[in-house]
């Protein structure tokens, strides 16, 4: 592929390896011991009737809002590894979802990343999120590739943390 028209892609890219040092270096806990959260998940109802259930953590009226998503077999409970005392130094915002059929969002009966898609974009517009970092820990890999190819004016930057693909 040529480089014609790829407009702020550089500036996805610088964004986007910036992100992933940040994530990597200073937000996640080390080592790793997470707080229990007395937390209940928060829920959005999407245009079809199902609930998709996320926590939020760090500042609410923050500069930056991060959507975060869990690896597999996991949840919105993964966004407790990132230390609110740098989340609130930051002035960062986590937005951490169930994928429906995780935790307590209620499955979509044909999911795929097209249908992930649109998920998240529900779930920022009720939000009122306009634009949003993603980072990725290990199989959501696919689906914030997803998000980002669907959804380029509003993802300002990606971080794959271990992502695990399949082959194709």
């Amino acid at each position: 592929g040529g480089r014609g028209g790829s407009g702020g892609l550089g500036l996805k890219l610088a964004v986007s390896a910036a992100l992933s040092a940040v994530l990597i270096g200073v937000l996640l806990k080390a080592p790793l011991q997470p707080e229990v959260s007395t937390q209940t998940a928060t829920s959005v109802k999407l245009s079809d009737g199902r609930n998709l259930s996320y926590l939020e953590y760090g500042e609410p009226d923050s500069q930056y809002t991060l959507l975060y998503l869990h690896g597999a077999a996991s949840s919105r409970l993964e966004g407790m590894l990132f230390d609110p005392e740098v989340l609130r130094r930051n002035s960062m915002r986590v937005i951490s979802p169930d994928r429906p059929g995780f935790g307590e969002s209620t499955p979509h009966p044909s999911r795929n990343l097209t249908t992930f898609v649109g998920d998240m974009e529900e779930l920022a517009g009720q939000l009122g999120l306009q634009r949003v970092l993603v980072a990725a820990r290990g199989a959501a890999a696919p689906y914030a590739a997803a998000l980002v190819a669907e959804s380029p004016d509003r993802v300002q930057g990606l971080a794959f943390l271990s992502p695990a693909v399949s082959p194709a």
